[in-house]
Formats: structure tokens, sequence, C-alpha cells
């Protein structure tokens, strides 16, 4: 069977009309050494039992996590994914990669979005939070914008430990906009923001960008700073890519956050070859109208009973336009669909013991390890190492183990490797791992 709508007809038809007599002077005009004067290398059809076979003699010649100890993170983490979570996203009521236009039909998406929101707004005590967004270096640049909106400001303080494929997609944007990016660095010894930097320049920009716990794995002290920023009328404006985090420390709302973004890749979406993700976007709720993308309120319909739509809509091309700050105007529903049900899932207490879990086994590596820091870590951290940082990362994989080498966007960490943890560690992987890193350890001696 021929993949062409036209038949020979159809064809003759328009030859007719365009006074050609075949599809060779069709191309006419197209130089005989640019056409293939052969036929097309494709081999004839196989069955599908041969198609099946043929797949999976490939697939054997791939290398899959499950051959390897998996210490990799610095933003995409292998926690475990329920197959619930799956059973339950599939249902044909939630499975949609889109937020509908004809919303309200879609009373399911939208209330699974709508939960999607509010457990967010808990686990990070802010006000609202958008029904998801790209990813979180996108929903990062997001946060920018808003940042340089609401203060009028053409300046933003971006910390040097923000995941650095973050900073490269803040200053892509930034450049866009002409928004200038000062880059605050990070203390040598505790690996934590750089205070006198933030106070330098907090007068003069519109907010500070820091991850936390940053790409080093430490976790900031917002509180240090806090102050600094809030009165020069500055925006606080915490990256969150590691989301457990949230479960043990000190949520945003918290310290008064004032915007907050990340990726929720941690909660139920699999690493996929690095995407796609769930971003999110939060901010007070005086700022709301100045955050992109949908709401998703929760009403009574003309019978009484709950109903669901979008509430607000505030940036959006097709209502604001030219005039629009942000022509975000999609998000990933899939993936804050299964955000959602991974959080109900798992509950409070779920969430605590993973989080609970990923700390321990980090605890036991770190106490064996050492840390390249020494500010406090939350389930990754630096090794200090007495040899090269690439030089042990091949090492270390050639025996099946995965670790994180900084020196590739950070030159200056060439003695260190970043290691992390998630409940998918087993022990004894992770006494394996200090056994076979511990000779390279800064310090050690046999």
């Amino acid at each position: 069977m021929d993949y062409i709508p036209h038949t020979a007809e159809d064809i003759r038809y328009m030859f007719d009309v365009l006074g050609l007599k075949s599809i060779d002077e069709l191309f006419v005009d197209i130089p005989d050494n640019l056409r293939l004067s052969r036929e097309l290398n494709i081999p004839n059809g196989i069955t599908e039992i041969e198609l099946t076979r043929t797949l999976k003699e490939i697939a054997k010649l791939n290398t899959t996590s499950s051959r390897f100890l998996w210490f990799l993170g610095g933003g995409c983490y292998r926690h475990f994914v329920p197959q619930a979570l799956n059973e339950i996203s599939h249902r044909q009521e939630f499975y949609t990669s889109y937020t509908p236009y004809q919303a309200e039909l879609s009373q399911g998406t939208l209330q699974v979005l709508f939960e999607f929101q509010t457990l967010l707004c808990d686990l990070l005590c802010m006000d609202v939070v958008n029904d998801s967004m790209y990813d979180g270096a996108t929903a990062s640049a997001e946060a920018m914008f808003m940042a340089c909106d609401i203060t009028k400001r053409n300046r933003v303080l971006v910390a040097m430990s923000l995941h650095p494929e973050y900073r490269m997609v803040l200053k892509t944007y930034a450049e866009a906009k002409g928004i200038e990016i000062i880059e605050v660095p990070f203390d040598k010894d505790s690996g934590m923001l750089d205070i006198e930097m933030i106070d330098k320049f907090a007068d003069t920009s519109a907010g500070l960008i820091f991850q936390n716990p940053n790409f080093f794995g430490v976790i900031e002290d917002p509180e240090s700073f806090e102050s600094i920023l809030h009165n020069a009328e500055a925006l606080v404006i915490p990256v969150i890519i590691e989301p457990f985090s949230l479960v043990l420390f000190k949520p945003p709302g918290e310290y008064r956050a004032d915007i907050v973004c990340g990726d929720l890749q941690s909660f139920g979406l699999g690493m996929r070859f690095g995407g796609p993700s769930a971003g999110f976007l939060s901010t007070r709720m005086e700022y709301i109208r100045r955050l992109p993308g949908r709401i998703v309120g929760m009403t009574n319909d003309a019978e009484g009973k709950p109903a669901y739509a979008f509430v607000l809509q505030t940036r959006e091309q097709h209502i604001r336009r030219a005039s629009a700050t942000s022509n975000i105007c999609s998000n990933e529903a899939l993936c804050a669909v299964k955000v959602a049900i991974y959080l109900s899932l798992l509950g409070e207490e779920g969430l605590k013991d993973i989080a609970l879990n990923c700390y321990r086994l980090a605890s036991i590596a770190r106490k064996e390890l050492g840390n390249y820091f020494s500010g406090f870590s939350f389930n990754e951290f630096l090794v200090p190492l007495n040899r090269n940082s690439s030089e042990v990362r091949d090492i270390l994989k050639d025996k099946r183990i995965l670790v994180l080498d900084p020196s590739k966007w950070y030159p200056e960490l060439n003695d260190a490797i970043l290691v992390t943890f998630t409940e998918m560690n087993r022990e004894e992987e992770v006494y394996k791992l200090i056994e076979e890193t511990k000779p390279y350890v800064r310090g050690f001696s046999f």
C-alpha cells in the first residue's frame, strides 16, 4: 500500500491542469547533480514478529541504569515511580498532555490541576501556584521577568551555585529582554552565598535567584540575606530542584520568599532522558496578577455541585498580546497530573519517610568520605578528592558506579565529585561507593 492519498487519476488530472506530462517535468528546475539517481535504499517490509525480534536484539545493545550503582544527581533524580501512578494517570479523565482550551468540559483534568496547585501551596507555604510550566529552567526565567516587572529594575542577581544549565537559560532570556545579570559567587569554605556581594548590589537589583539546596547540595540560609533584599525592595527568589528537601527543611514561605520556582521531576516523573518535566511558579497573593499561565479555582455549578474553572489567566497572548510581559501559554499538564497523583499516593508520611531515607543514606557516605564544603546538606554533596575529578569519575564508571563531575561547569572544582542518594539506593550500594571512592578521597591514607 502506498502512503500517498492521490490516485493515479488524481495525478493525471493535476498534470493536465499544469500542462505537464510526467513527474520529472515537475522537478525540472532541480539540477541533475542534486537529484538521487538510484532507488531509495529501503528494505522490504517485515512481519510484526520479525520486527519485535529485531528491536529486542537492538535493545540488548543498550546499557541501562540497572547495570550500574547510580549516584548521579545534579538536577535529575532517580526516585521510585509507583505503578499505581501510571494506572491512574492513564485514565481517560486525566490523560492529556495539554491544558484544555474548552476547559470547563474537562472537569477531571481541572480538578487534578486544582489539587496540584493546592498540594504545592501546602509544601511551599506560599499563597498561589500556577498550574505548571515547561520545566525548572524556563520557570526560573519567568520568575526573573516577574521580578523585573514588579520592581521596575533591569538587573538581577543570580547565584553561581544555581544549576549551571539554569543559568544558561537565564542568560539567554535576559539577553533577549536586555536584562543585566550579576553573578553572586559562593564561599569557598561553606559553599553558601556571598552575603557581601548581595548587599553590594541589592539596592539596584530586582531580586536574587538562588537554588536551595544549591547545585553542590548545600542548604542555603535565606534568613541571612532576606532582610538585606527586602530592605532594598528587591525580591527573594529561591529555585527548588530537589523538592523532597521541602519535607525536612524550612519552606520558602517561612523565610518570606516572594517568588518560588523550580522543577518537580522527583515527584513521580522519572528521569526519561532528562524530560519532559513539570516546572512550577509560585508567588505571594499581592503578585498574583504578575504570574504567567493559568490558575484553576473551585466553585459550584448551577445545581450546587462542585465545579472547576480557570479563574485567572493574567498574561496570555490572547488577552494582553503585545503588552504581555510573558508569552507563556502552555504547561506540562500530564506531568502536573502525575505530580498531583504521586503526592496523593504518598501523603505526608510517605514523603517524610523517603526524604529521611535519602538523608540517612547520604549521611552514611558523608561521614566516611567527608564533604568538600562545610555547609549543611540534604541528599547530595561534593566529595573532596586527592586527584582530578574526571579521572576518578572514569575509574568509578569502569567499576559500574556513576557519579557527577562538576568541573565541566566549575573548573575550580576539578578535585571533587558530586554524589546523590535516593530511596533507590541500598545500603550495600552506599558502602560499595565508599569502598571504591575512599582511596581517592583527600587526606585518605592506606
